[in-house]
Order: structure tokens, then C-alpha cells, then sequence
């Protein structure tokens, strides 16, 4: 019988050692995929941080110097999509950093060790909340493919625009959830 036990011991230590390096190598591509995304989203932020101030200082000089006409309609949308992109891109980015909002809150009223746990269950809300509503920016995005919906001034497809929703959003969540991953599996406190 004790044989057994020992046997049992010894595969329940090999499965976590296996385990934790499978744990080690998925968490490591998923840090390197995780960078490469906020680089992106860097370059994407930056660009279109350009392209609706310059489109604006543009049309703010013809609308008052004359130079080119009447003002440009279209600066004005193009604006609008880039502040839309803007700010998905944006809050993706503050999940990365861990800037998002939050409540300070819970630090003043929780000990450390029951802290860990009510950050456990906040990134764990906050994954399935962003996820239902990549669910419902991915139906919003369909519906402007179904409608044909198109933007007034350029006659461009609005579910173009629109694609960074769904898209930021599951990036989110997937940051979200990596961090309650990251928490739930971690013995020491992560903040």
C-alpha cells in the first residue's frame, strides 16, 4: 500500500512539474504575441492620432484662410472614424499597462489575502463583461454589412470603420483574462 502512495506521489509530482512548464512556455508565447499586438496598436494609435489632427488643422485653415474652396466634409468624417479608433486602440492599450479604471477601493477595505482573491473575481468579471460586448460589437459590425450602411461624405463602408470594435475588445478580454490567469495561478500577489 505504501508503494502505491509513493508511486501516486511520484506521478502527481511529475504532472505538476509538466504542468507548470506547459504553463511557463504558453505564458511566454502568449507575453511575446501579447507585445507584438501592443506595438501594433502603438504604431495604429499614432497614425491615426495624425491623420485626424492633421485632416482637422486642414480643414479648420481652408474654412477660415480659403485656400482650397469650401471646407472638406469629408476631413470632418475621416476625424470621427479616426476618434472612433482612437479610443478602442486606446482602452487596449490601458488594459496592457494596467491603467484602465478601477476602484481603489477594495485595497482599503480587503486584507491582502482576501485581496488577491476579489482581484482574482475583478479581472475574471471584467474578461466576461468585455467579451459580451465583443459579442455585440461583432453582431453591430454584421448589421452594417447586412445594411449596406455606408458614411455620408465618402460613401465609405461603415462596417470598415466599425471593425476595430469587436476587434479591441477581444483584445481586451484576452488581456483581462490573462491577468486573472496570472493571478489565479501565482502564490505571490501580482498587482
Amino acid at each position: 500500500m505504501i508503494k502505491f502512495f509513493r508511486k501516486l506521489d511520484d506521478g502527481i509530482y511529475v504532472f505538476r512539474r509538466i504542468t507548470k512548464r506547459i504553463f511557463h512556455l504558453l505564458n511566454k508565447f502568449f507575453r511575446k504575441l501579447d507585445d507584438g499586438i501592443y506595438a501594433a496598436e502603438r504604431i495604429i494609435l499614432t497614425a491615426a492620432l495624425a491623420v485626424m489632427v492633421i485632416f482637422v488643422f486642414l480643414d479648420v485653415v481652408n474654412r477660415h484662410f480659403h485656400i482650397f474652396g469650401n471646407s472638406f466634409v469629408w476631413a470632418k468624417e475621416i476625424a470621427r472614424f479616426m476618434m472612433i479608433w482612437v479610443g478602442f486602440v486606446g482602452a487596449s492599450i490601458a488594459t496592457k499597462n494596467r491603467e484602465h479604471l478601477s476602484v481603489g477601493l477594495r485595497e482599503k477595505l480587503f486584507p491582502p489575502h482576501i485581496l488577491r482573491w476579489v482581484k482574482i473575481l475583478a479581472d475574471f468579471i471584467a474578461a466576461l463583461v468585455t467579451l459580451f460586448f465583443a459579442y455585440l460589437g461583432y453582431r453591430f459590425v454584421m448589421d452594417s454589412i447586412g445594411f449596406h450602411e455606408g458614411s455620408l461624405a465618402l460613401k465609405f463602408p461603415l462596417w470598415i470603420v466599425r471593425t476595430i470594435i469587436p476587434i479591441s475588445l477581444m483584445i481586451i478580454f484576452c488581456r483581462f483574462f490573462g491577468q486573472f490567469i496570472s493571478r489565479f495561478f501565482s502564490s505571490e500577489e501580482i498587482q
